[in-house]
């Protein structure tokens, strides 16, 4: 082992080739499917596999090669990082706002969650991740800093008196705005409908949480166009969305309240 290398350097050789950690995790390997593994030659794979062997994360016994006891560690590890960094890259757009809100976010819940951007041929398809719940869900809790879609609002206004339960929470802007468009989920919570609506200011991205699964989007520095949704049924990733809503949800105005005062 070459111990003069320090964390960082074996840290970062182990990512570059993180497809062969992978694959050496499944058992030892003979240098020909090494080569295989990495696309490369036999004689980058001979100069990849002596750097590794010189880190002391790889060693050859039998012919083959297999992590050391170290490499097993250095994998771990790198994986961990590869994985993280690359749910930070998807979610980068909402990152912010998610790390300035009140609840603890752990990004590692939403590694394996679904991100839906928009394209120059269908610029709207993050929002069209949110018509599912909308149709489909027994049990709706939201929250959006800006005034919902129409198709959203009309998604949901078709399933007033059905066994639908929706617990929406909006900021007074959006209150403002509603109450002067006429026929929103506003009067729907007036008849004491299965719409129940609260008013608070909440933060800069929307959450839908629709029965066992969560859905994040995330908007543009104006708040008008969305750029990105993620949803997942991640266990951890869904009860965070839960504690995170029934906190803002626990400190709300209902809406009947906040119009007669």
């Amino acid at each position: 082992m070459n111990e003069s290398d320090s964390p960082s350097t074996v840290l970062c050789a182990a990512a570059e080739r993180y497809g062969l950690f992978e694959a050496l995790r499944d058992g030892a390997m003979a240098r020909a499917d090494v080569e295989q593994a990495l696309d490369v030659s036999r004689s980058t794979a001979h100069r990849v596999l002596r750097e590794f062997e010189v880190q002391g994360v790889v060693e050859r016994r039998d012919g083959a090669y297999r992590l050391t006891a170290f490499g097993d560690v250095v994998a771990a590890e790198a994986g961990r990082a590869v994985d993280t960094i690359g749910a930070a890259q998807r979610l980068s757009p909402l990152l912010e706002a998610l790390t300035r809100a009140d609840g603890a976010f752990d990004l590692s819940k939403f590694r394996s969650a679904s991100v839906t951007t928009p394209t120059a041929d269908d610029p709207y398809r993050p929002v069209r991740q949110f018509l599912a719940p909308a149709s489909d869900a027994d049990r709706i809790r939201e929250f959006d800093p800006t005034v919902p879609e129409p198709a959203y609002q009309r998604a949901l206004a078709e399933r007033a008196g059905s066994d639908l339960t929706a617990s929406i929470l909006y900021p007074p802007s959006v209150v403002e705005y509603l109450e002067a468009d006429g026929e929103t989920m506003l009067e729907y919570a007036r008849a004491g409908d299965c719409f129940d609506v609260r008013v608070a200011e909440v933060p800069a991205f929307r959450l839908v949480l629709g029965d066992e699964r969560a859905y994040v989007g995330g908007y543009d520095d104006e708040g008008t166009h969305m750029r990105l949704v993620v949803d997942t049924d991640d266990r951890g990733a869904v009860e965070w969305a839960s504690e995170f809503f029934d906190a803002k949800w626990a400190d709300a105005t209902p809406y009947g309240e906040y119009r007669d005062g």
